[in-house]
Parts: C-alpha cells; sequence; structure tokens
C-alpha cells in the first residue's frame, strides 16, 4: 500500500506526526508532513494501523493510504 501526503490540500495541523510519528516528520515551516517510509507492508498490523490512524486524524483529509493494484484510497472522514 502507498501512503501519500496531498501538499495541496494539507494545512499543517501536525495531526499526522503527533499520532503517528514513526511514519511522518514535518517537512517545512508551514508544518506539512512528509512520510518516512511511502510503502506500507499490509501484513504488517501495526504500521499499518498507524497509517490508517493518521489517515483517520487529518483534518483535511490529505492522506491516502493506496492499494498499489488499483485507484481504491482509503480516506479519513
Amino acid at each position: 500500500m502507498e501512503l501519500r501526503v496531498d501538499w495541496d490540500i494539507c494545512q499543517g495541523h501536525g495531526k499526522c506526526y503527533l499520532v503517528a510519528p514513526d511514519l511522518f516528520v514535518p517537512e517545512d515551516e508551514w508544518g506539512r508532513a512528509l512520510p518516512t517510509c511511502s510503502t506500507i507492508d499490509p501484513d504488517d498490523a501495526a504500521l499499518l494501523k498507524l497509517a490508517q490512524l493518521a489517515v483517520q486524524n487529518c483534518p483535511e483529509r490529505a492522506i491516502r493510504l493506496e492499494t498499489e493494484s488499483s485507484s481504491h484510497a482509503i480516506t479519513g472522514g
């Protein structure tokens, strides 16, 4: 699965790196985040749970967890 941040939507709230500091770091002075790894192994339950937590906690829905084989995405909401 691919972990992506849409910087056109991200407002720099920082919730992603607060709830999943192993997966995100602040990247710029506006607080926008960058994933520390872009590929999540679906068999790694702990990492997948962190990624889903970040997706669910993004107030702007700027984080997506996409399957590699399709355009299906898990988004917060």
